[in-house]
């Protein structure tokens, strides 16, 4: 399951091979340090981006920098600024892969309005805690309408009074066998 709201580092040729080292050097020049589970942690001023490794067939072809879903665009414009000044430097290019293509300052406001369409599916959906909206109440198009509510409301008295009439009328008196077989302990006659 996605936690974070990713871009990609490529390439700006879909051909060229990536220099992972190179561009992670750049990365911790700028702040990233390495953290315990091999991946990068990129401090800016807003927060921390998360910088993996993207690989393809065991080959590393980019680099993925992951801003945790929020409600808040800061670190997301912090990121963009960022990450699009070493694609510059670095001759990459910067991927949106929700939107589905590079994007360039221009774009920032695409971005962040499909940040803050995943960010609310996953606050909607999954209860991530930064992401938008937390509530676990149903929204106005989940709830029920009012006409409804009373529908039930009437259709479980119904049924509550019928399980009470059904328990407490007055049954029917068993019926009787009726065989030509005498009952035990009685002699038939003619037999002794």
């Amino acid at each position: 399951m996605q936690t974070a709201y990713e871009l990609l580092l490529q390439p700006a040729a879909a051909d060229a091979a990536f220099d992972v080292e190179r561009v992670e050097a750049a990365l911790r020049a700028l702040g990233a340090t390495t953290r315990g589970d091999g991946a990068l942690g990129w401090r800016l001023h807003e927060g921390e981006v998360t910088v993996v490794r993207v690989r393809e067939a065991g080959t590393v072809t980019g680099l993925g920098l992951g801003v945790p879903f929020s409600d808040r665009l800061a670190l997301l414009d912090a990121l963009l600024g960022a990450a699009l000044e070493v694609a510059e430097a670095q001759t990459l290019r910067l991927i949106d892969p929700q939107l589905g293509r590079a994007v360039t300052r221009a774009d920032a406001g695409a971005v962040g309005a499909e940040f803050l369409r995943v960010s609310a599916y996953a606050g909607a959906y999954f209860g991530f805690g930064d992401a938008r909206p937390v509530s676990a109440a149903p929204t106005d198009d989940e709830a029920l309408s009012p006409t409804m509510k009373a529908v039930l409301v009437v259709l479980v008295f119904v049924v509550a009074m019928w399980a009470a009439y059904r328990s407490t009328a007055p049954g029917e008196p068993p019926e009787r066998e009726t065989s030509s077989r005498a009952p035990l302990g009685t002699t038939r006659p003619g037999k002794p």
